[in-house]
Parts: C-alpha cells; sequence; structure tokens
C-alpha cells in the first residue's frame, strides 16, 4: 500500500490535542444518528399501530427526523473525508482508534493511537491490525 504522506510519531504526537476534539465530535454524531433512526423507527411503529395518517396537516410526519439523519450522516462523511485527505485513518469511531502512515526502518507501517492514549506509542504492520501493536522504540 502506497501513502503519499508519512508521519513521525512527533508529528501524531502534535495533532492528539485536535484529533481528540475531532474524534469525539465524531462520537457525539454516531451516537445522535443512532437516536435519530430509533426515533424514526418508534414513529414509524406507532404509525402502523395507529394506522392512520397524522392529522396534523404537516404532510410527511417522517420528514424532519428524515432530515436530521442525513445532515448528520453529511457532517460525518464531511469529517471523515477531512481525515482521509491528510491520510489519517479512523479504523474506529466507538473505540477512537486511528492509523497514521509512517516509516521505521524502510518498512510502512501504521502509527496507532487510541483517543485516551496521551500519546502514540504503538505501531502494528498494514497488515497487521490492532492486535499486532508493537511498542515503540522497544529494543
Amino acid at each position: 500500500m502506497k501513502f503519499k504522506r508519512y508521519y513521525t510519531e512527533t508529528e501524531v504526537n502534535l495533532l492528539i490535542p485536535e484529533l481528540r476534539v475531532q474524534i469525539e465530535q465524531l462520537q457525539a454524531i454516531k451516537r445522535e444518528h443512532q437516536l435519530k433512526l430509533e426515533e424514526l423507527q418508534e414513529l414509524k411503529l406507532a404509525m402502523v399501530k395507529n394506522s392512520a395518517p397524522p392529522i396534523d396537516g404537516q404532510g410527511d410526519p417522517f420528514f424532519m427526523i428524515e432530515c436530521e439523519i442525513e445532515f448528520l450522516e453529511m457532517q460525518a462523511k464531511q469529517m471523515l473525508q477531512r481525515f482521509g485527505e491528510r491520510e489519517i485513518l479512523v479504523k474506529s469511531i466507538d473505540a477512537g482508534l486511528v492509523d497514521f502512515p509512517a516509516l521505521i526502518d524502510g518498512e510502512v507501517v501504521l502509527l496507532c493511537w487510541l483517543k485516551d492514549e496521551p500519546s502514540v506509542t504503538h505501531y502494528h504492520g498494514l497488515h497487521d491490525g490492532f492486535w499486532g501493536r508493537r511498542k515503540l522504540n522497544e529494543e
């Protein structure tokens, strides 16, 4: 796998405060998205049980919730796109797991950071994944 940009441990550590905020925003968007999906499902179930259209004159009873869901999806996609443009790989929004392409001893690896870690301390090979993490600077 080829990357246009490779990060150093120092560069990643300088980005961490900004990235932590962005990951927390993504996590909040994902939680809100899930709540809106559940709200939409409950509304649909209520409509089926009542088997009658709403009398409030608003037309489509799902429109506002569907718009909110779509807006949340657009927000998340834009944020993920910005990460991608910087070749920062968001591996798990829930866990706050982020990888950064790097070179260690001429080998392409991924620096691996979790949102709750104060700095990047691990890396793994391109195909090793999280469970293949190794400590940086191990002798």
